[in-house]
């Protein structure tokens, strides 16, 4: 049995009535004005021992009632303040979830607003692109109509220069076979509009020895190339060629030419 609180009041306010000794033990009355002995009350030691030790048993029993009731109470605080620990380490974890997902959610919506910005700006130049090609091909289709009018005036042109350089050759052939036998040269075609002429008989010490030049004829002006051994004069002559167009005084001058440079080789060597 345990001790209460109601225990150890009923267990202080208990009269010793076991004891032999009461409060209301009537005292002898005084006889002859002198003091009468009083009697020593009987007190019963075990009576009274019985009593303390069933007093100290309450106490202890109600002392051991609050420790467990304590115990009890420390641990059913010890279990909550855990739920709650466990809850508020719960709460923290989703409340960092929560913040993980509207910061990703928060980039995520950076990304797309930016994605939108850049394909905005993207279509923008597009169509700013657009008109400026639908401009260039506005122009482009102005020039082509003025290169298409200048082409065809220039082929006309060149249509009326080349049969006037096809009548020209057609009338020189004739004069070039001539030429060809009393020059001591040959004509032949490089390439088309290019012809070489090779002159010999011109070294006396080696009258087999070839002198030639190339004449690019398929354009307006003369031009020579290839010319073997160098002439000195021979911007001269081309230039004088391109004024006067007279091609076969131009071969006659340049055969001279190249008995000139002979006759002056063969000097210095001797």
């Amino acid at each position: 049995m345990f001790a209460t609180p109601q225990h150890v009041s009923r267990a202080y306010s208990t009269p010793l009535r076991h004891s032999g000794f009461s409060a209301r033990t009537p005292v002898p009355p005084q006889s002859d004005g002198q003091p009468q002995e009083l009697r020593t009350p009987q007190i019963r030691l075990d009576v009274v021992e019985r009593t303390l030790r069933d007093q100290v048993d309450l106490v202890d029993g109600f002392a051991m009632r609050v420790r467990e009731i304590s115990r009890a109470r420390k641990f059913a605080v010890r279990k909550e303040f855990a739920v709650l620990a466990h809850t508020y380490a719960k709460l923290q974890k989703e409340i960092a979830d929560l913040e993980s997902e509207d910061a990703e959610v928060s980039r995520t919506v950076q990304r797309e607003t930016r994605e939108l910005e850049e394909a905005a700006t993207a279509r923008d130049e597009k169509l700013k692109h657009k008109v400026a090609l639908e401009s260039q091909r506005e122009e482009l289709a102005r020039a082509l109509a003025e290169t298409e009018k200048k082409v065809s005036v220039s082929t006309q042109e060149l249509e009326s220069r080349l049969t006037l350089r096809d009548s020209e050759t057609s009338m020189a052939l004739p004069e070039c076979e001539m030429y060809e036998q009393v020059l001591c040269m040959k004509v032949s075609t490089v390439r088309d509009g290019y012809l070489r002429f090779v002159f010999d008989h011109i070294n006396e010490r080696d009258l087999e020895r070839e002198y030639k030049f190339t004449v690019n004829v398929a354009q307006r002006e003369y031009e020579i190339e290839e010319c073997e051994p160098p002439l000195p004069e021979l911007a001269t002559l081309t230039r004088h060629l391109n004024e006067t167009r007279d091609f076969y005084g131009f071969v006659q001058t340049a055969r001279r030419a190249f008995s000139e440079l002979a006759r002056r080789e063969h000097q210095r060597r001797s």
